[in-house]
């Protein structure tokens, strides 16, 4: 079994597609639910190693060893001048 998804939410049309990705999937001999499983693990590496994680990662550990007023400057130019917009528009 294999849930696509309750009615109201996903049309029809929608769900006979996945249905059919989900046939492939089959006929090729791979399980689709470990399938998406594996693309959700993917996903979740994926945006657990963006720059801003990482460069998070790395004050958390330098922080200790600076001034108050070096660790307000870095931080603040790295959320102003590194790391992406929340919006994605500057």
């Amino acid at each position: 079994m294999l849930a696509l998804g309750t009615y109201p939410d996903v049309p029809l049309a929608t769900a006979r597609e996945k249905r059919d990705q989900a046939r492939k999937l089959l006929a090729g001999g791979t399980d689709p639910g470990e399938h998406r499983k594996a693309a959700k693990a993917t996903r979740t590496g994926l945006a657990a190693n963006t720059f801003e994680v990482i460069g998070r990662e790395w004050y958390a550990k330098t922080a200790p060893t600076l001034a108050d007023t070096t660790k307000e400057k870095l931080l603040r130019r790295l959320e102003a001048d590194v790391y992406p917009c929340p919006s994605g528009a500057r």
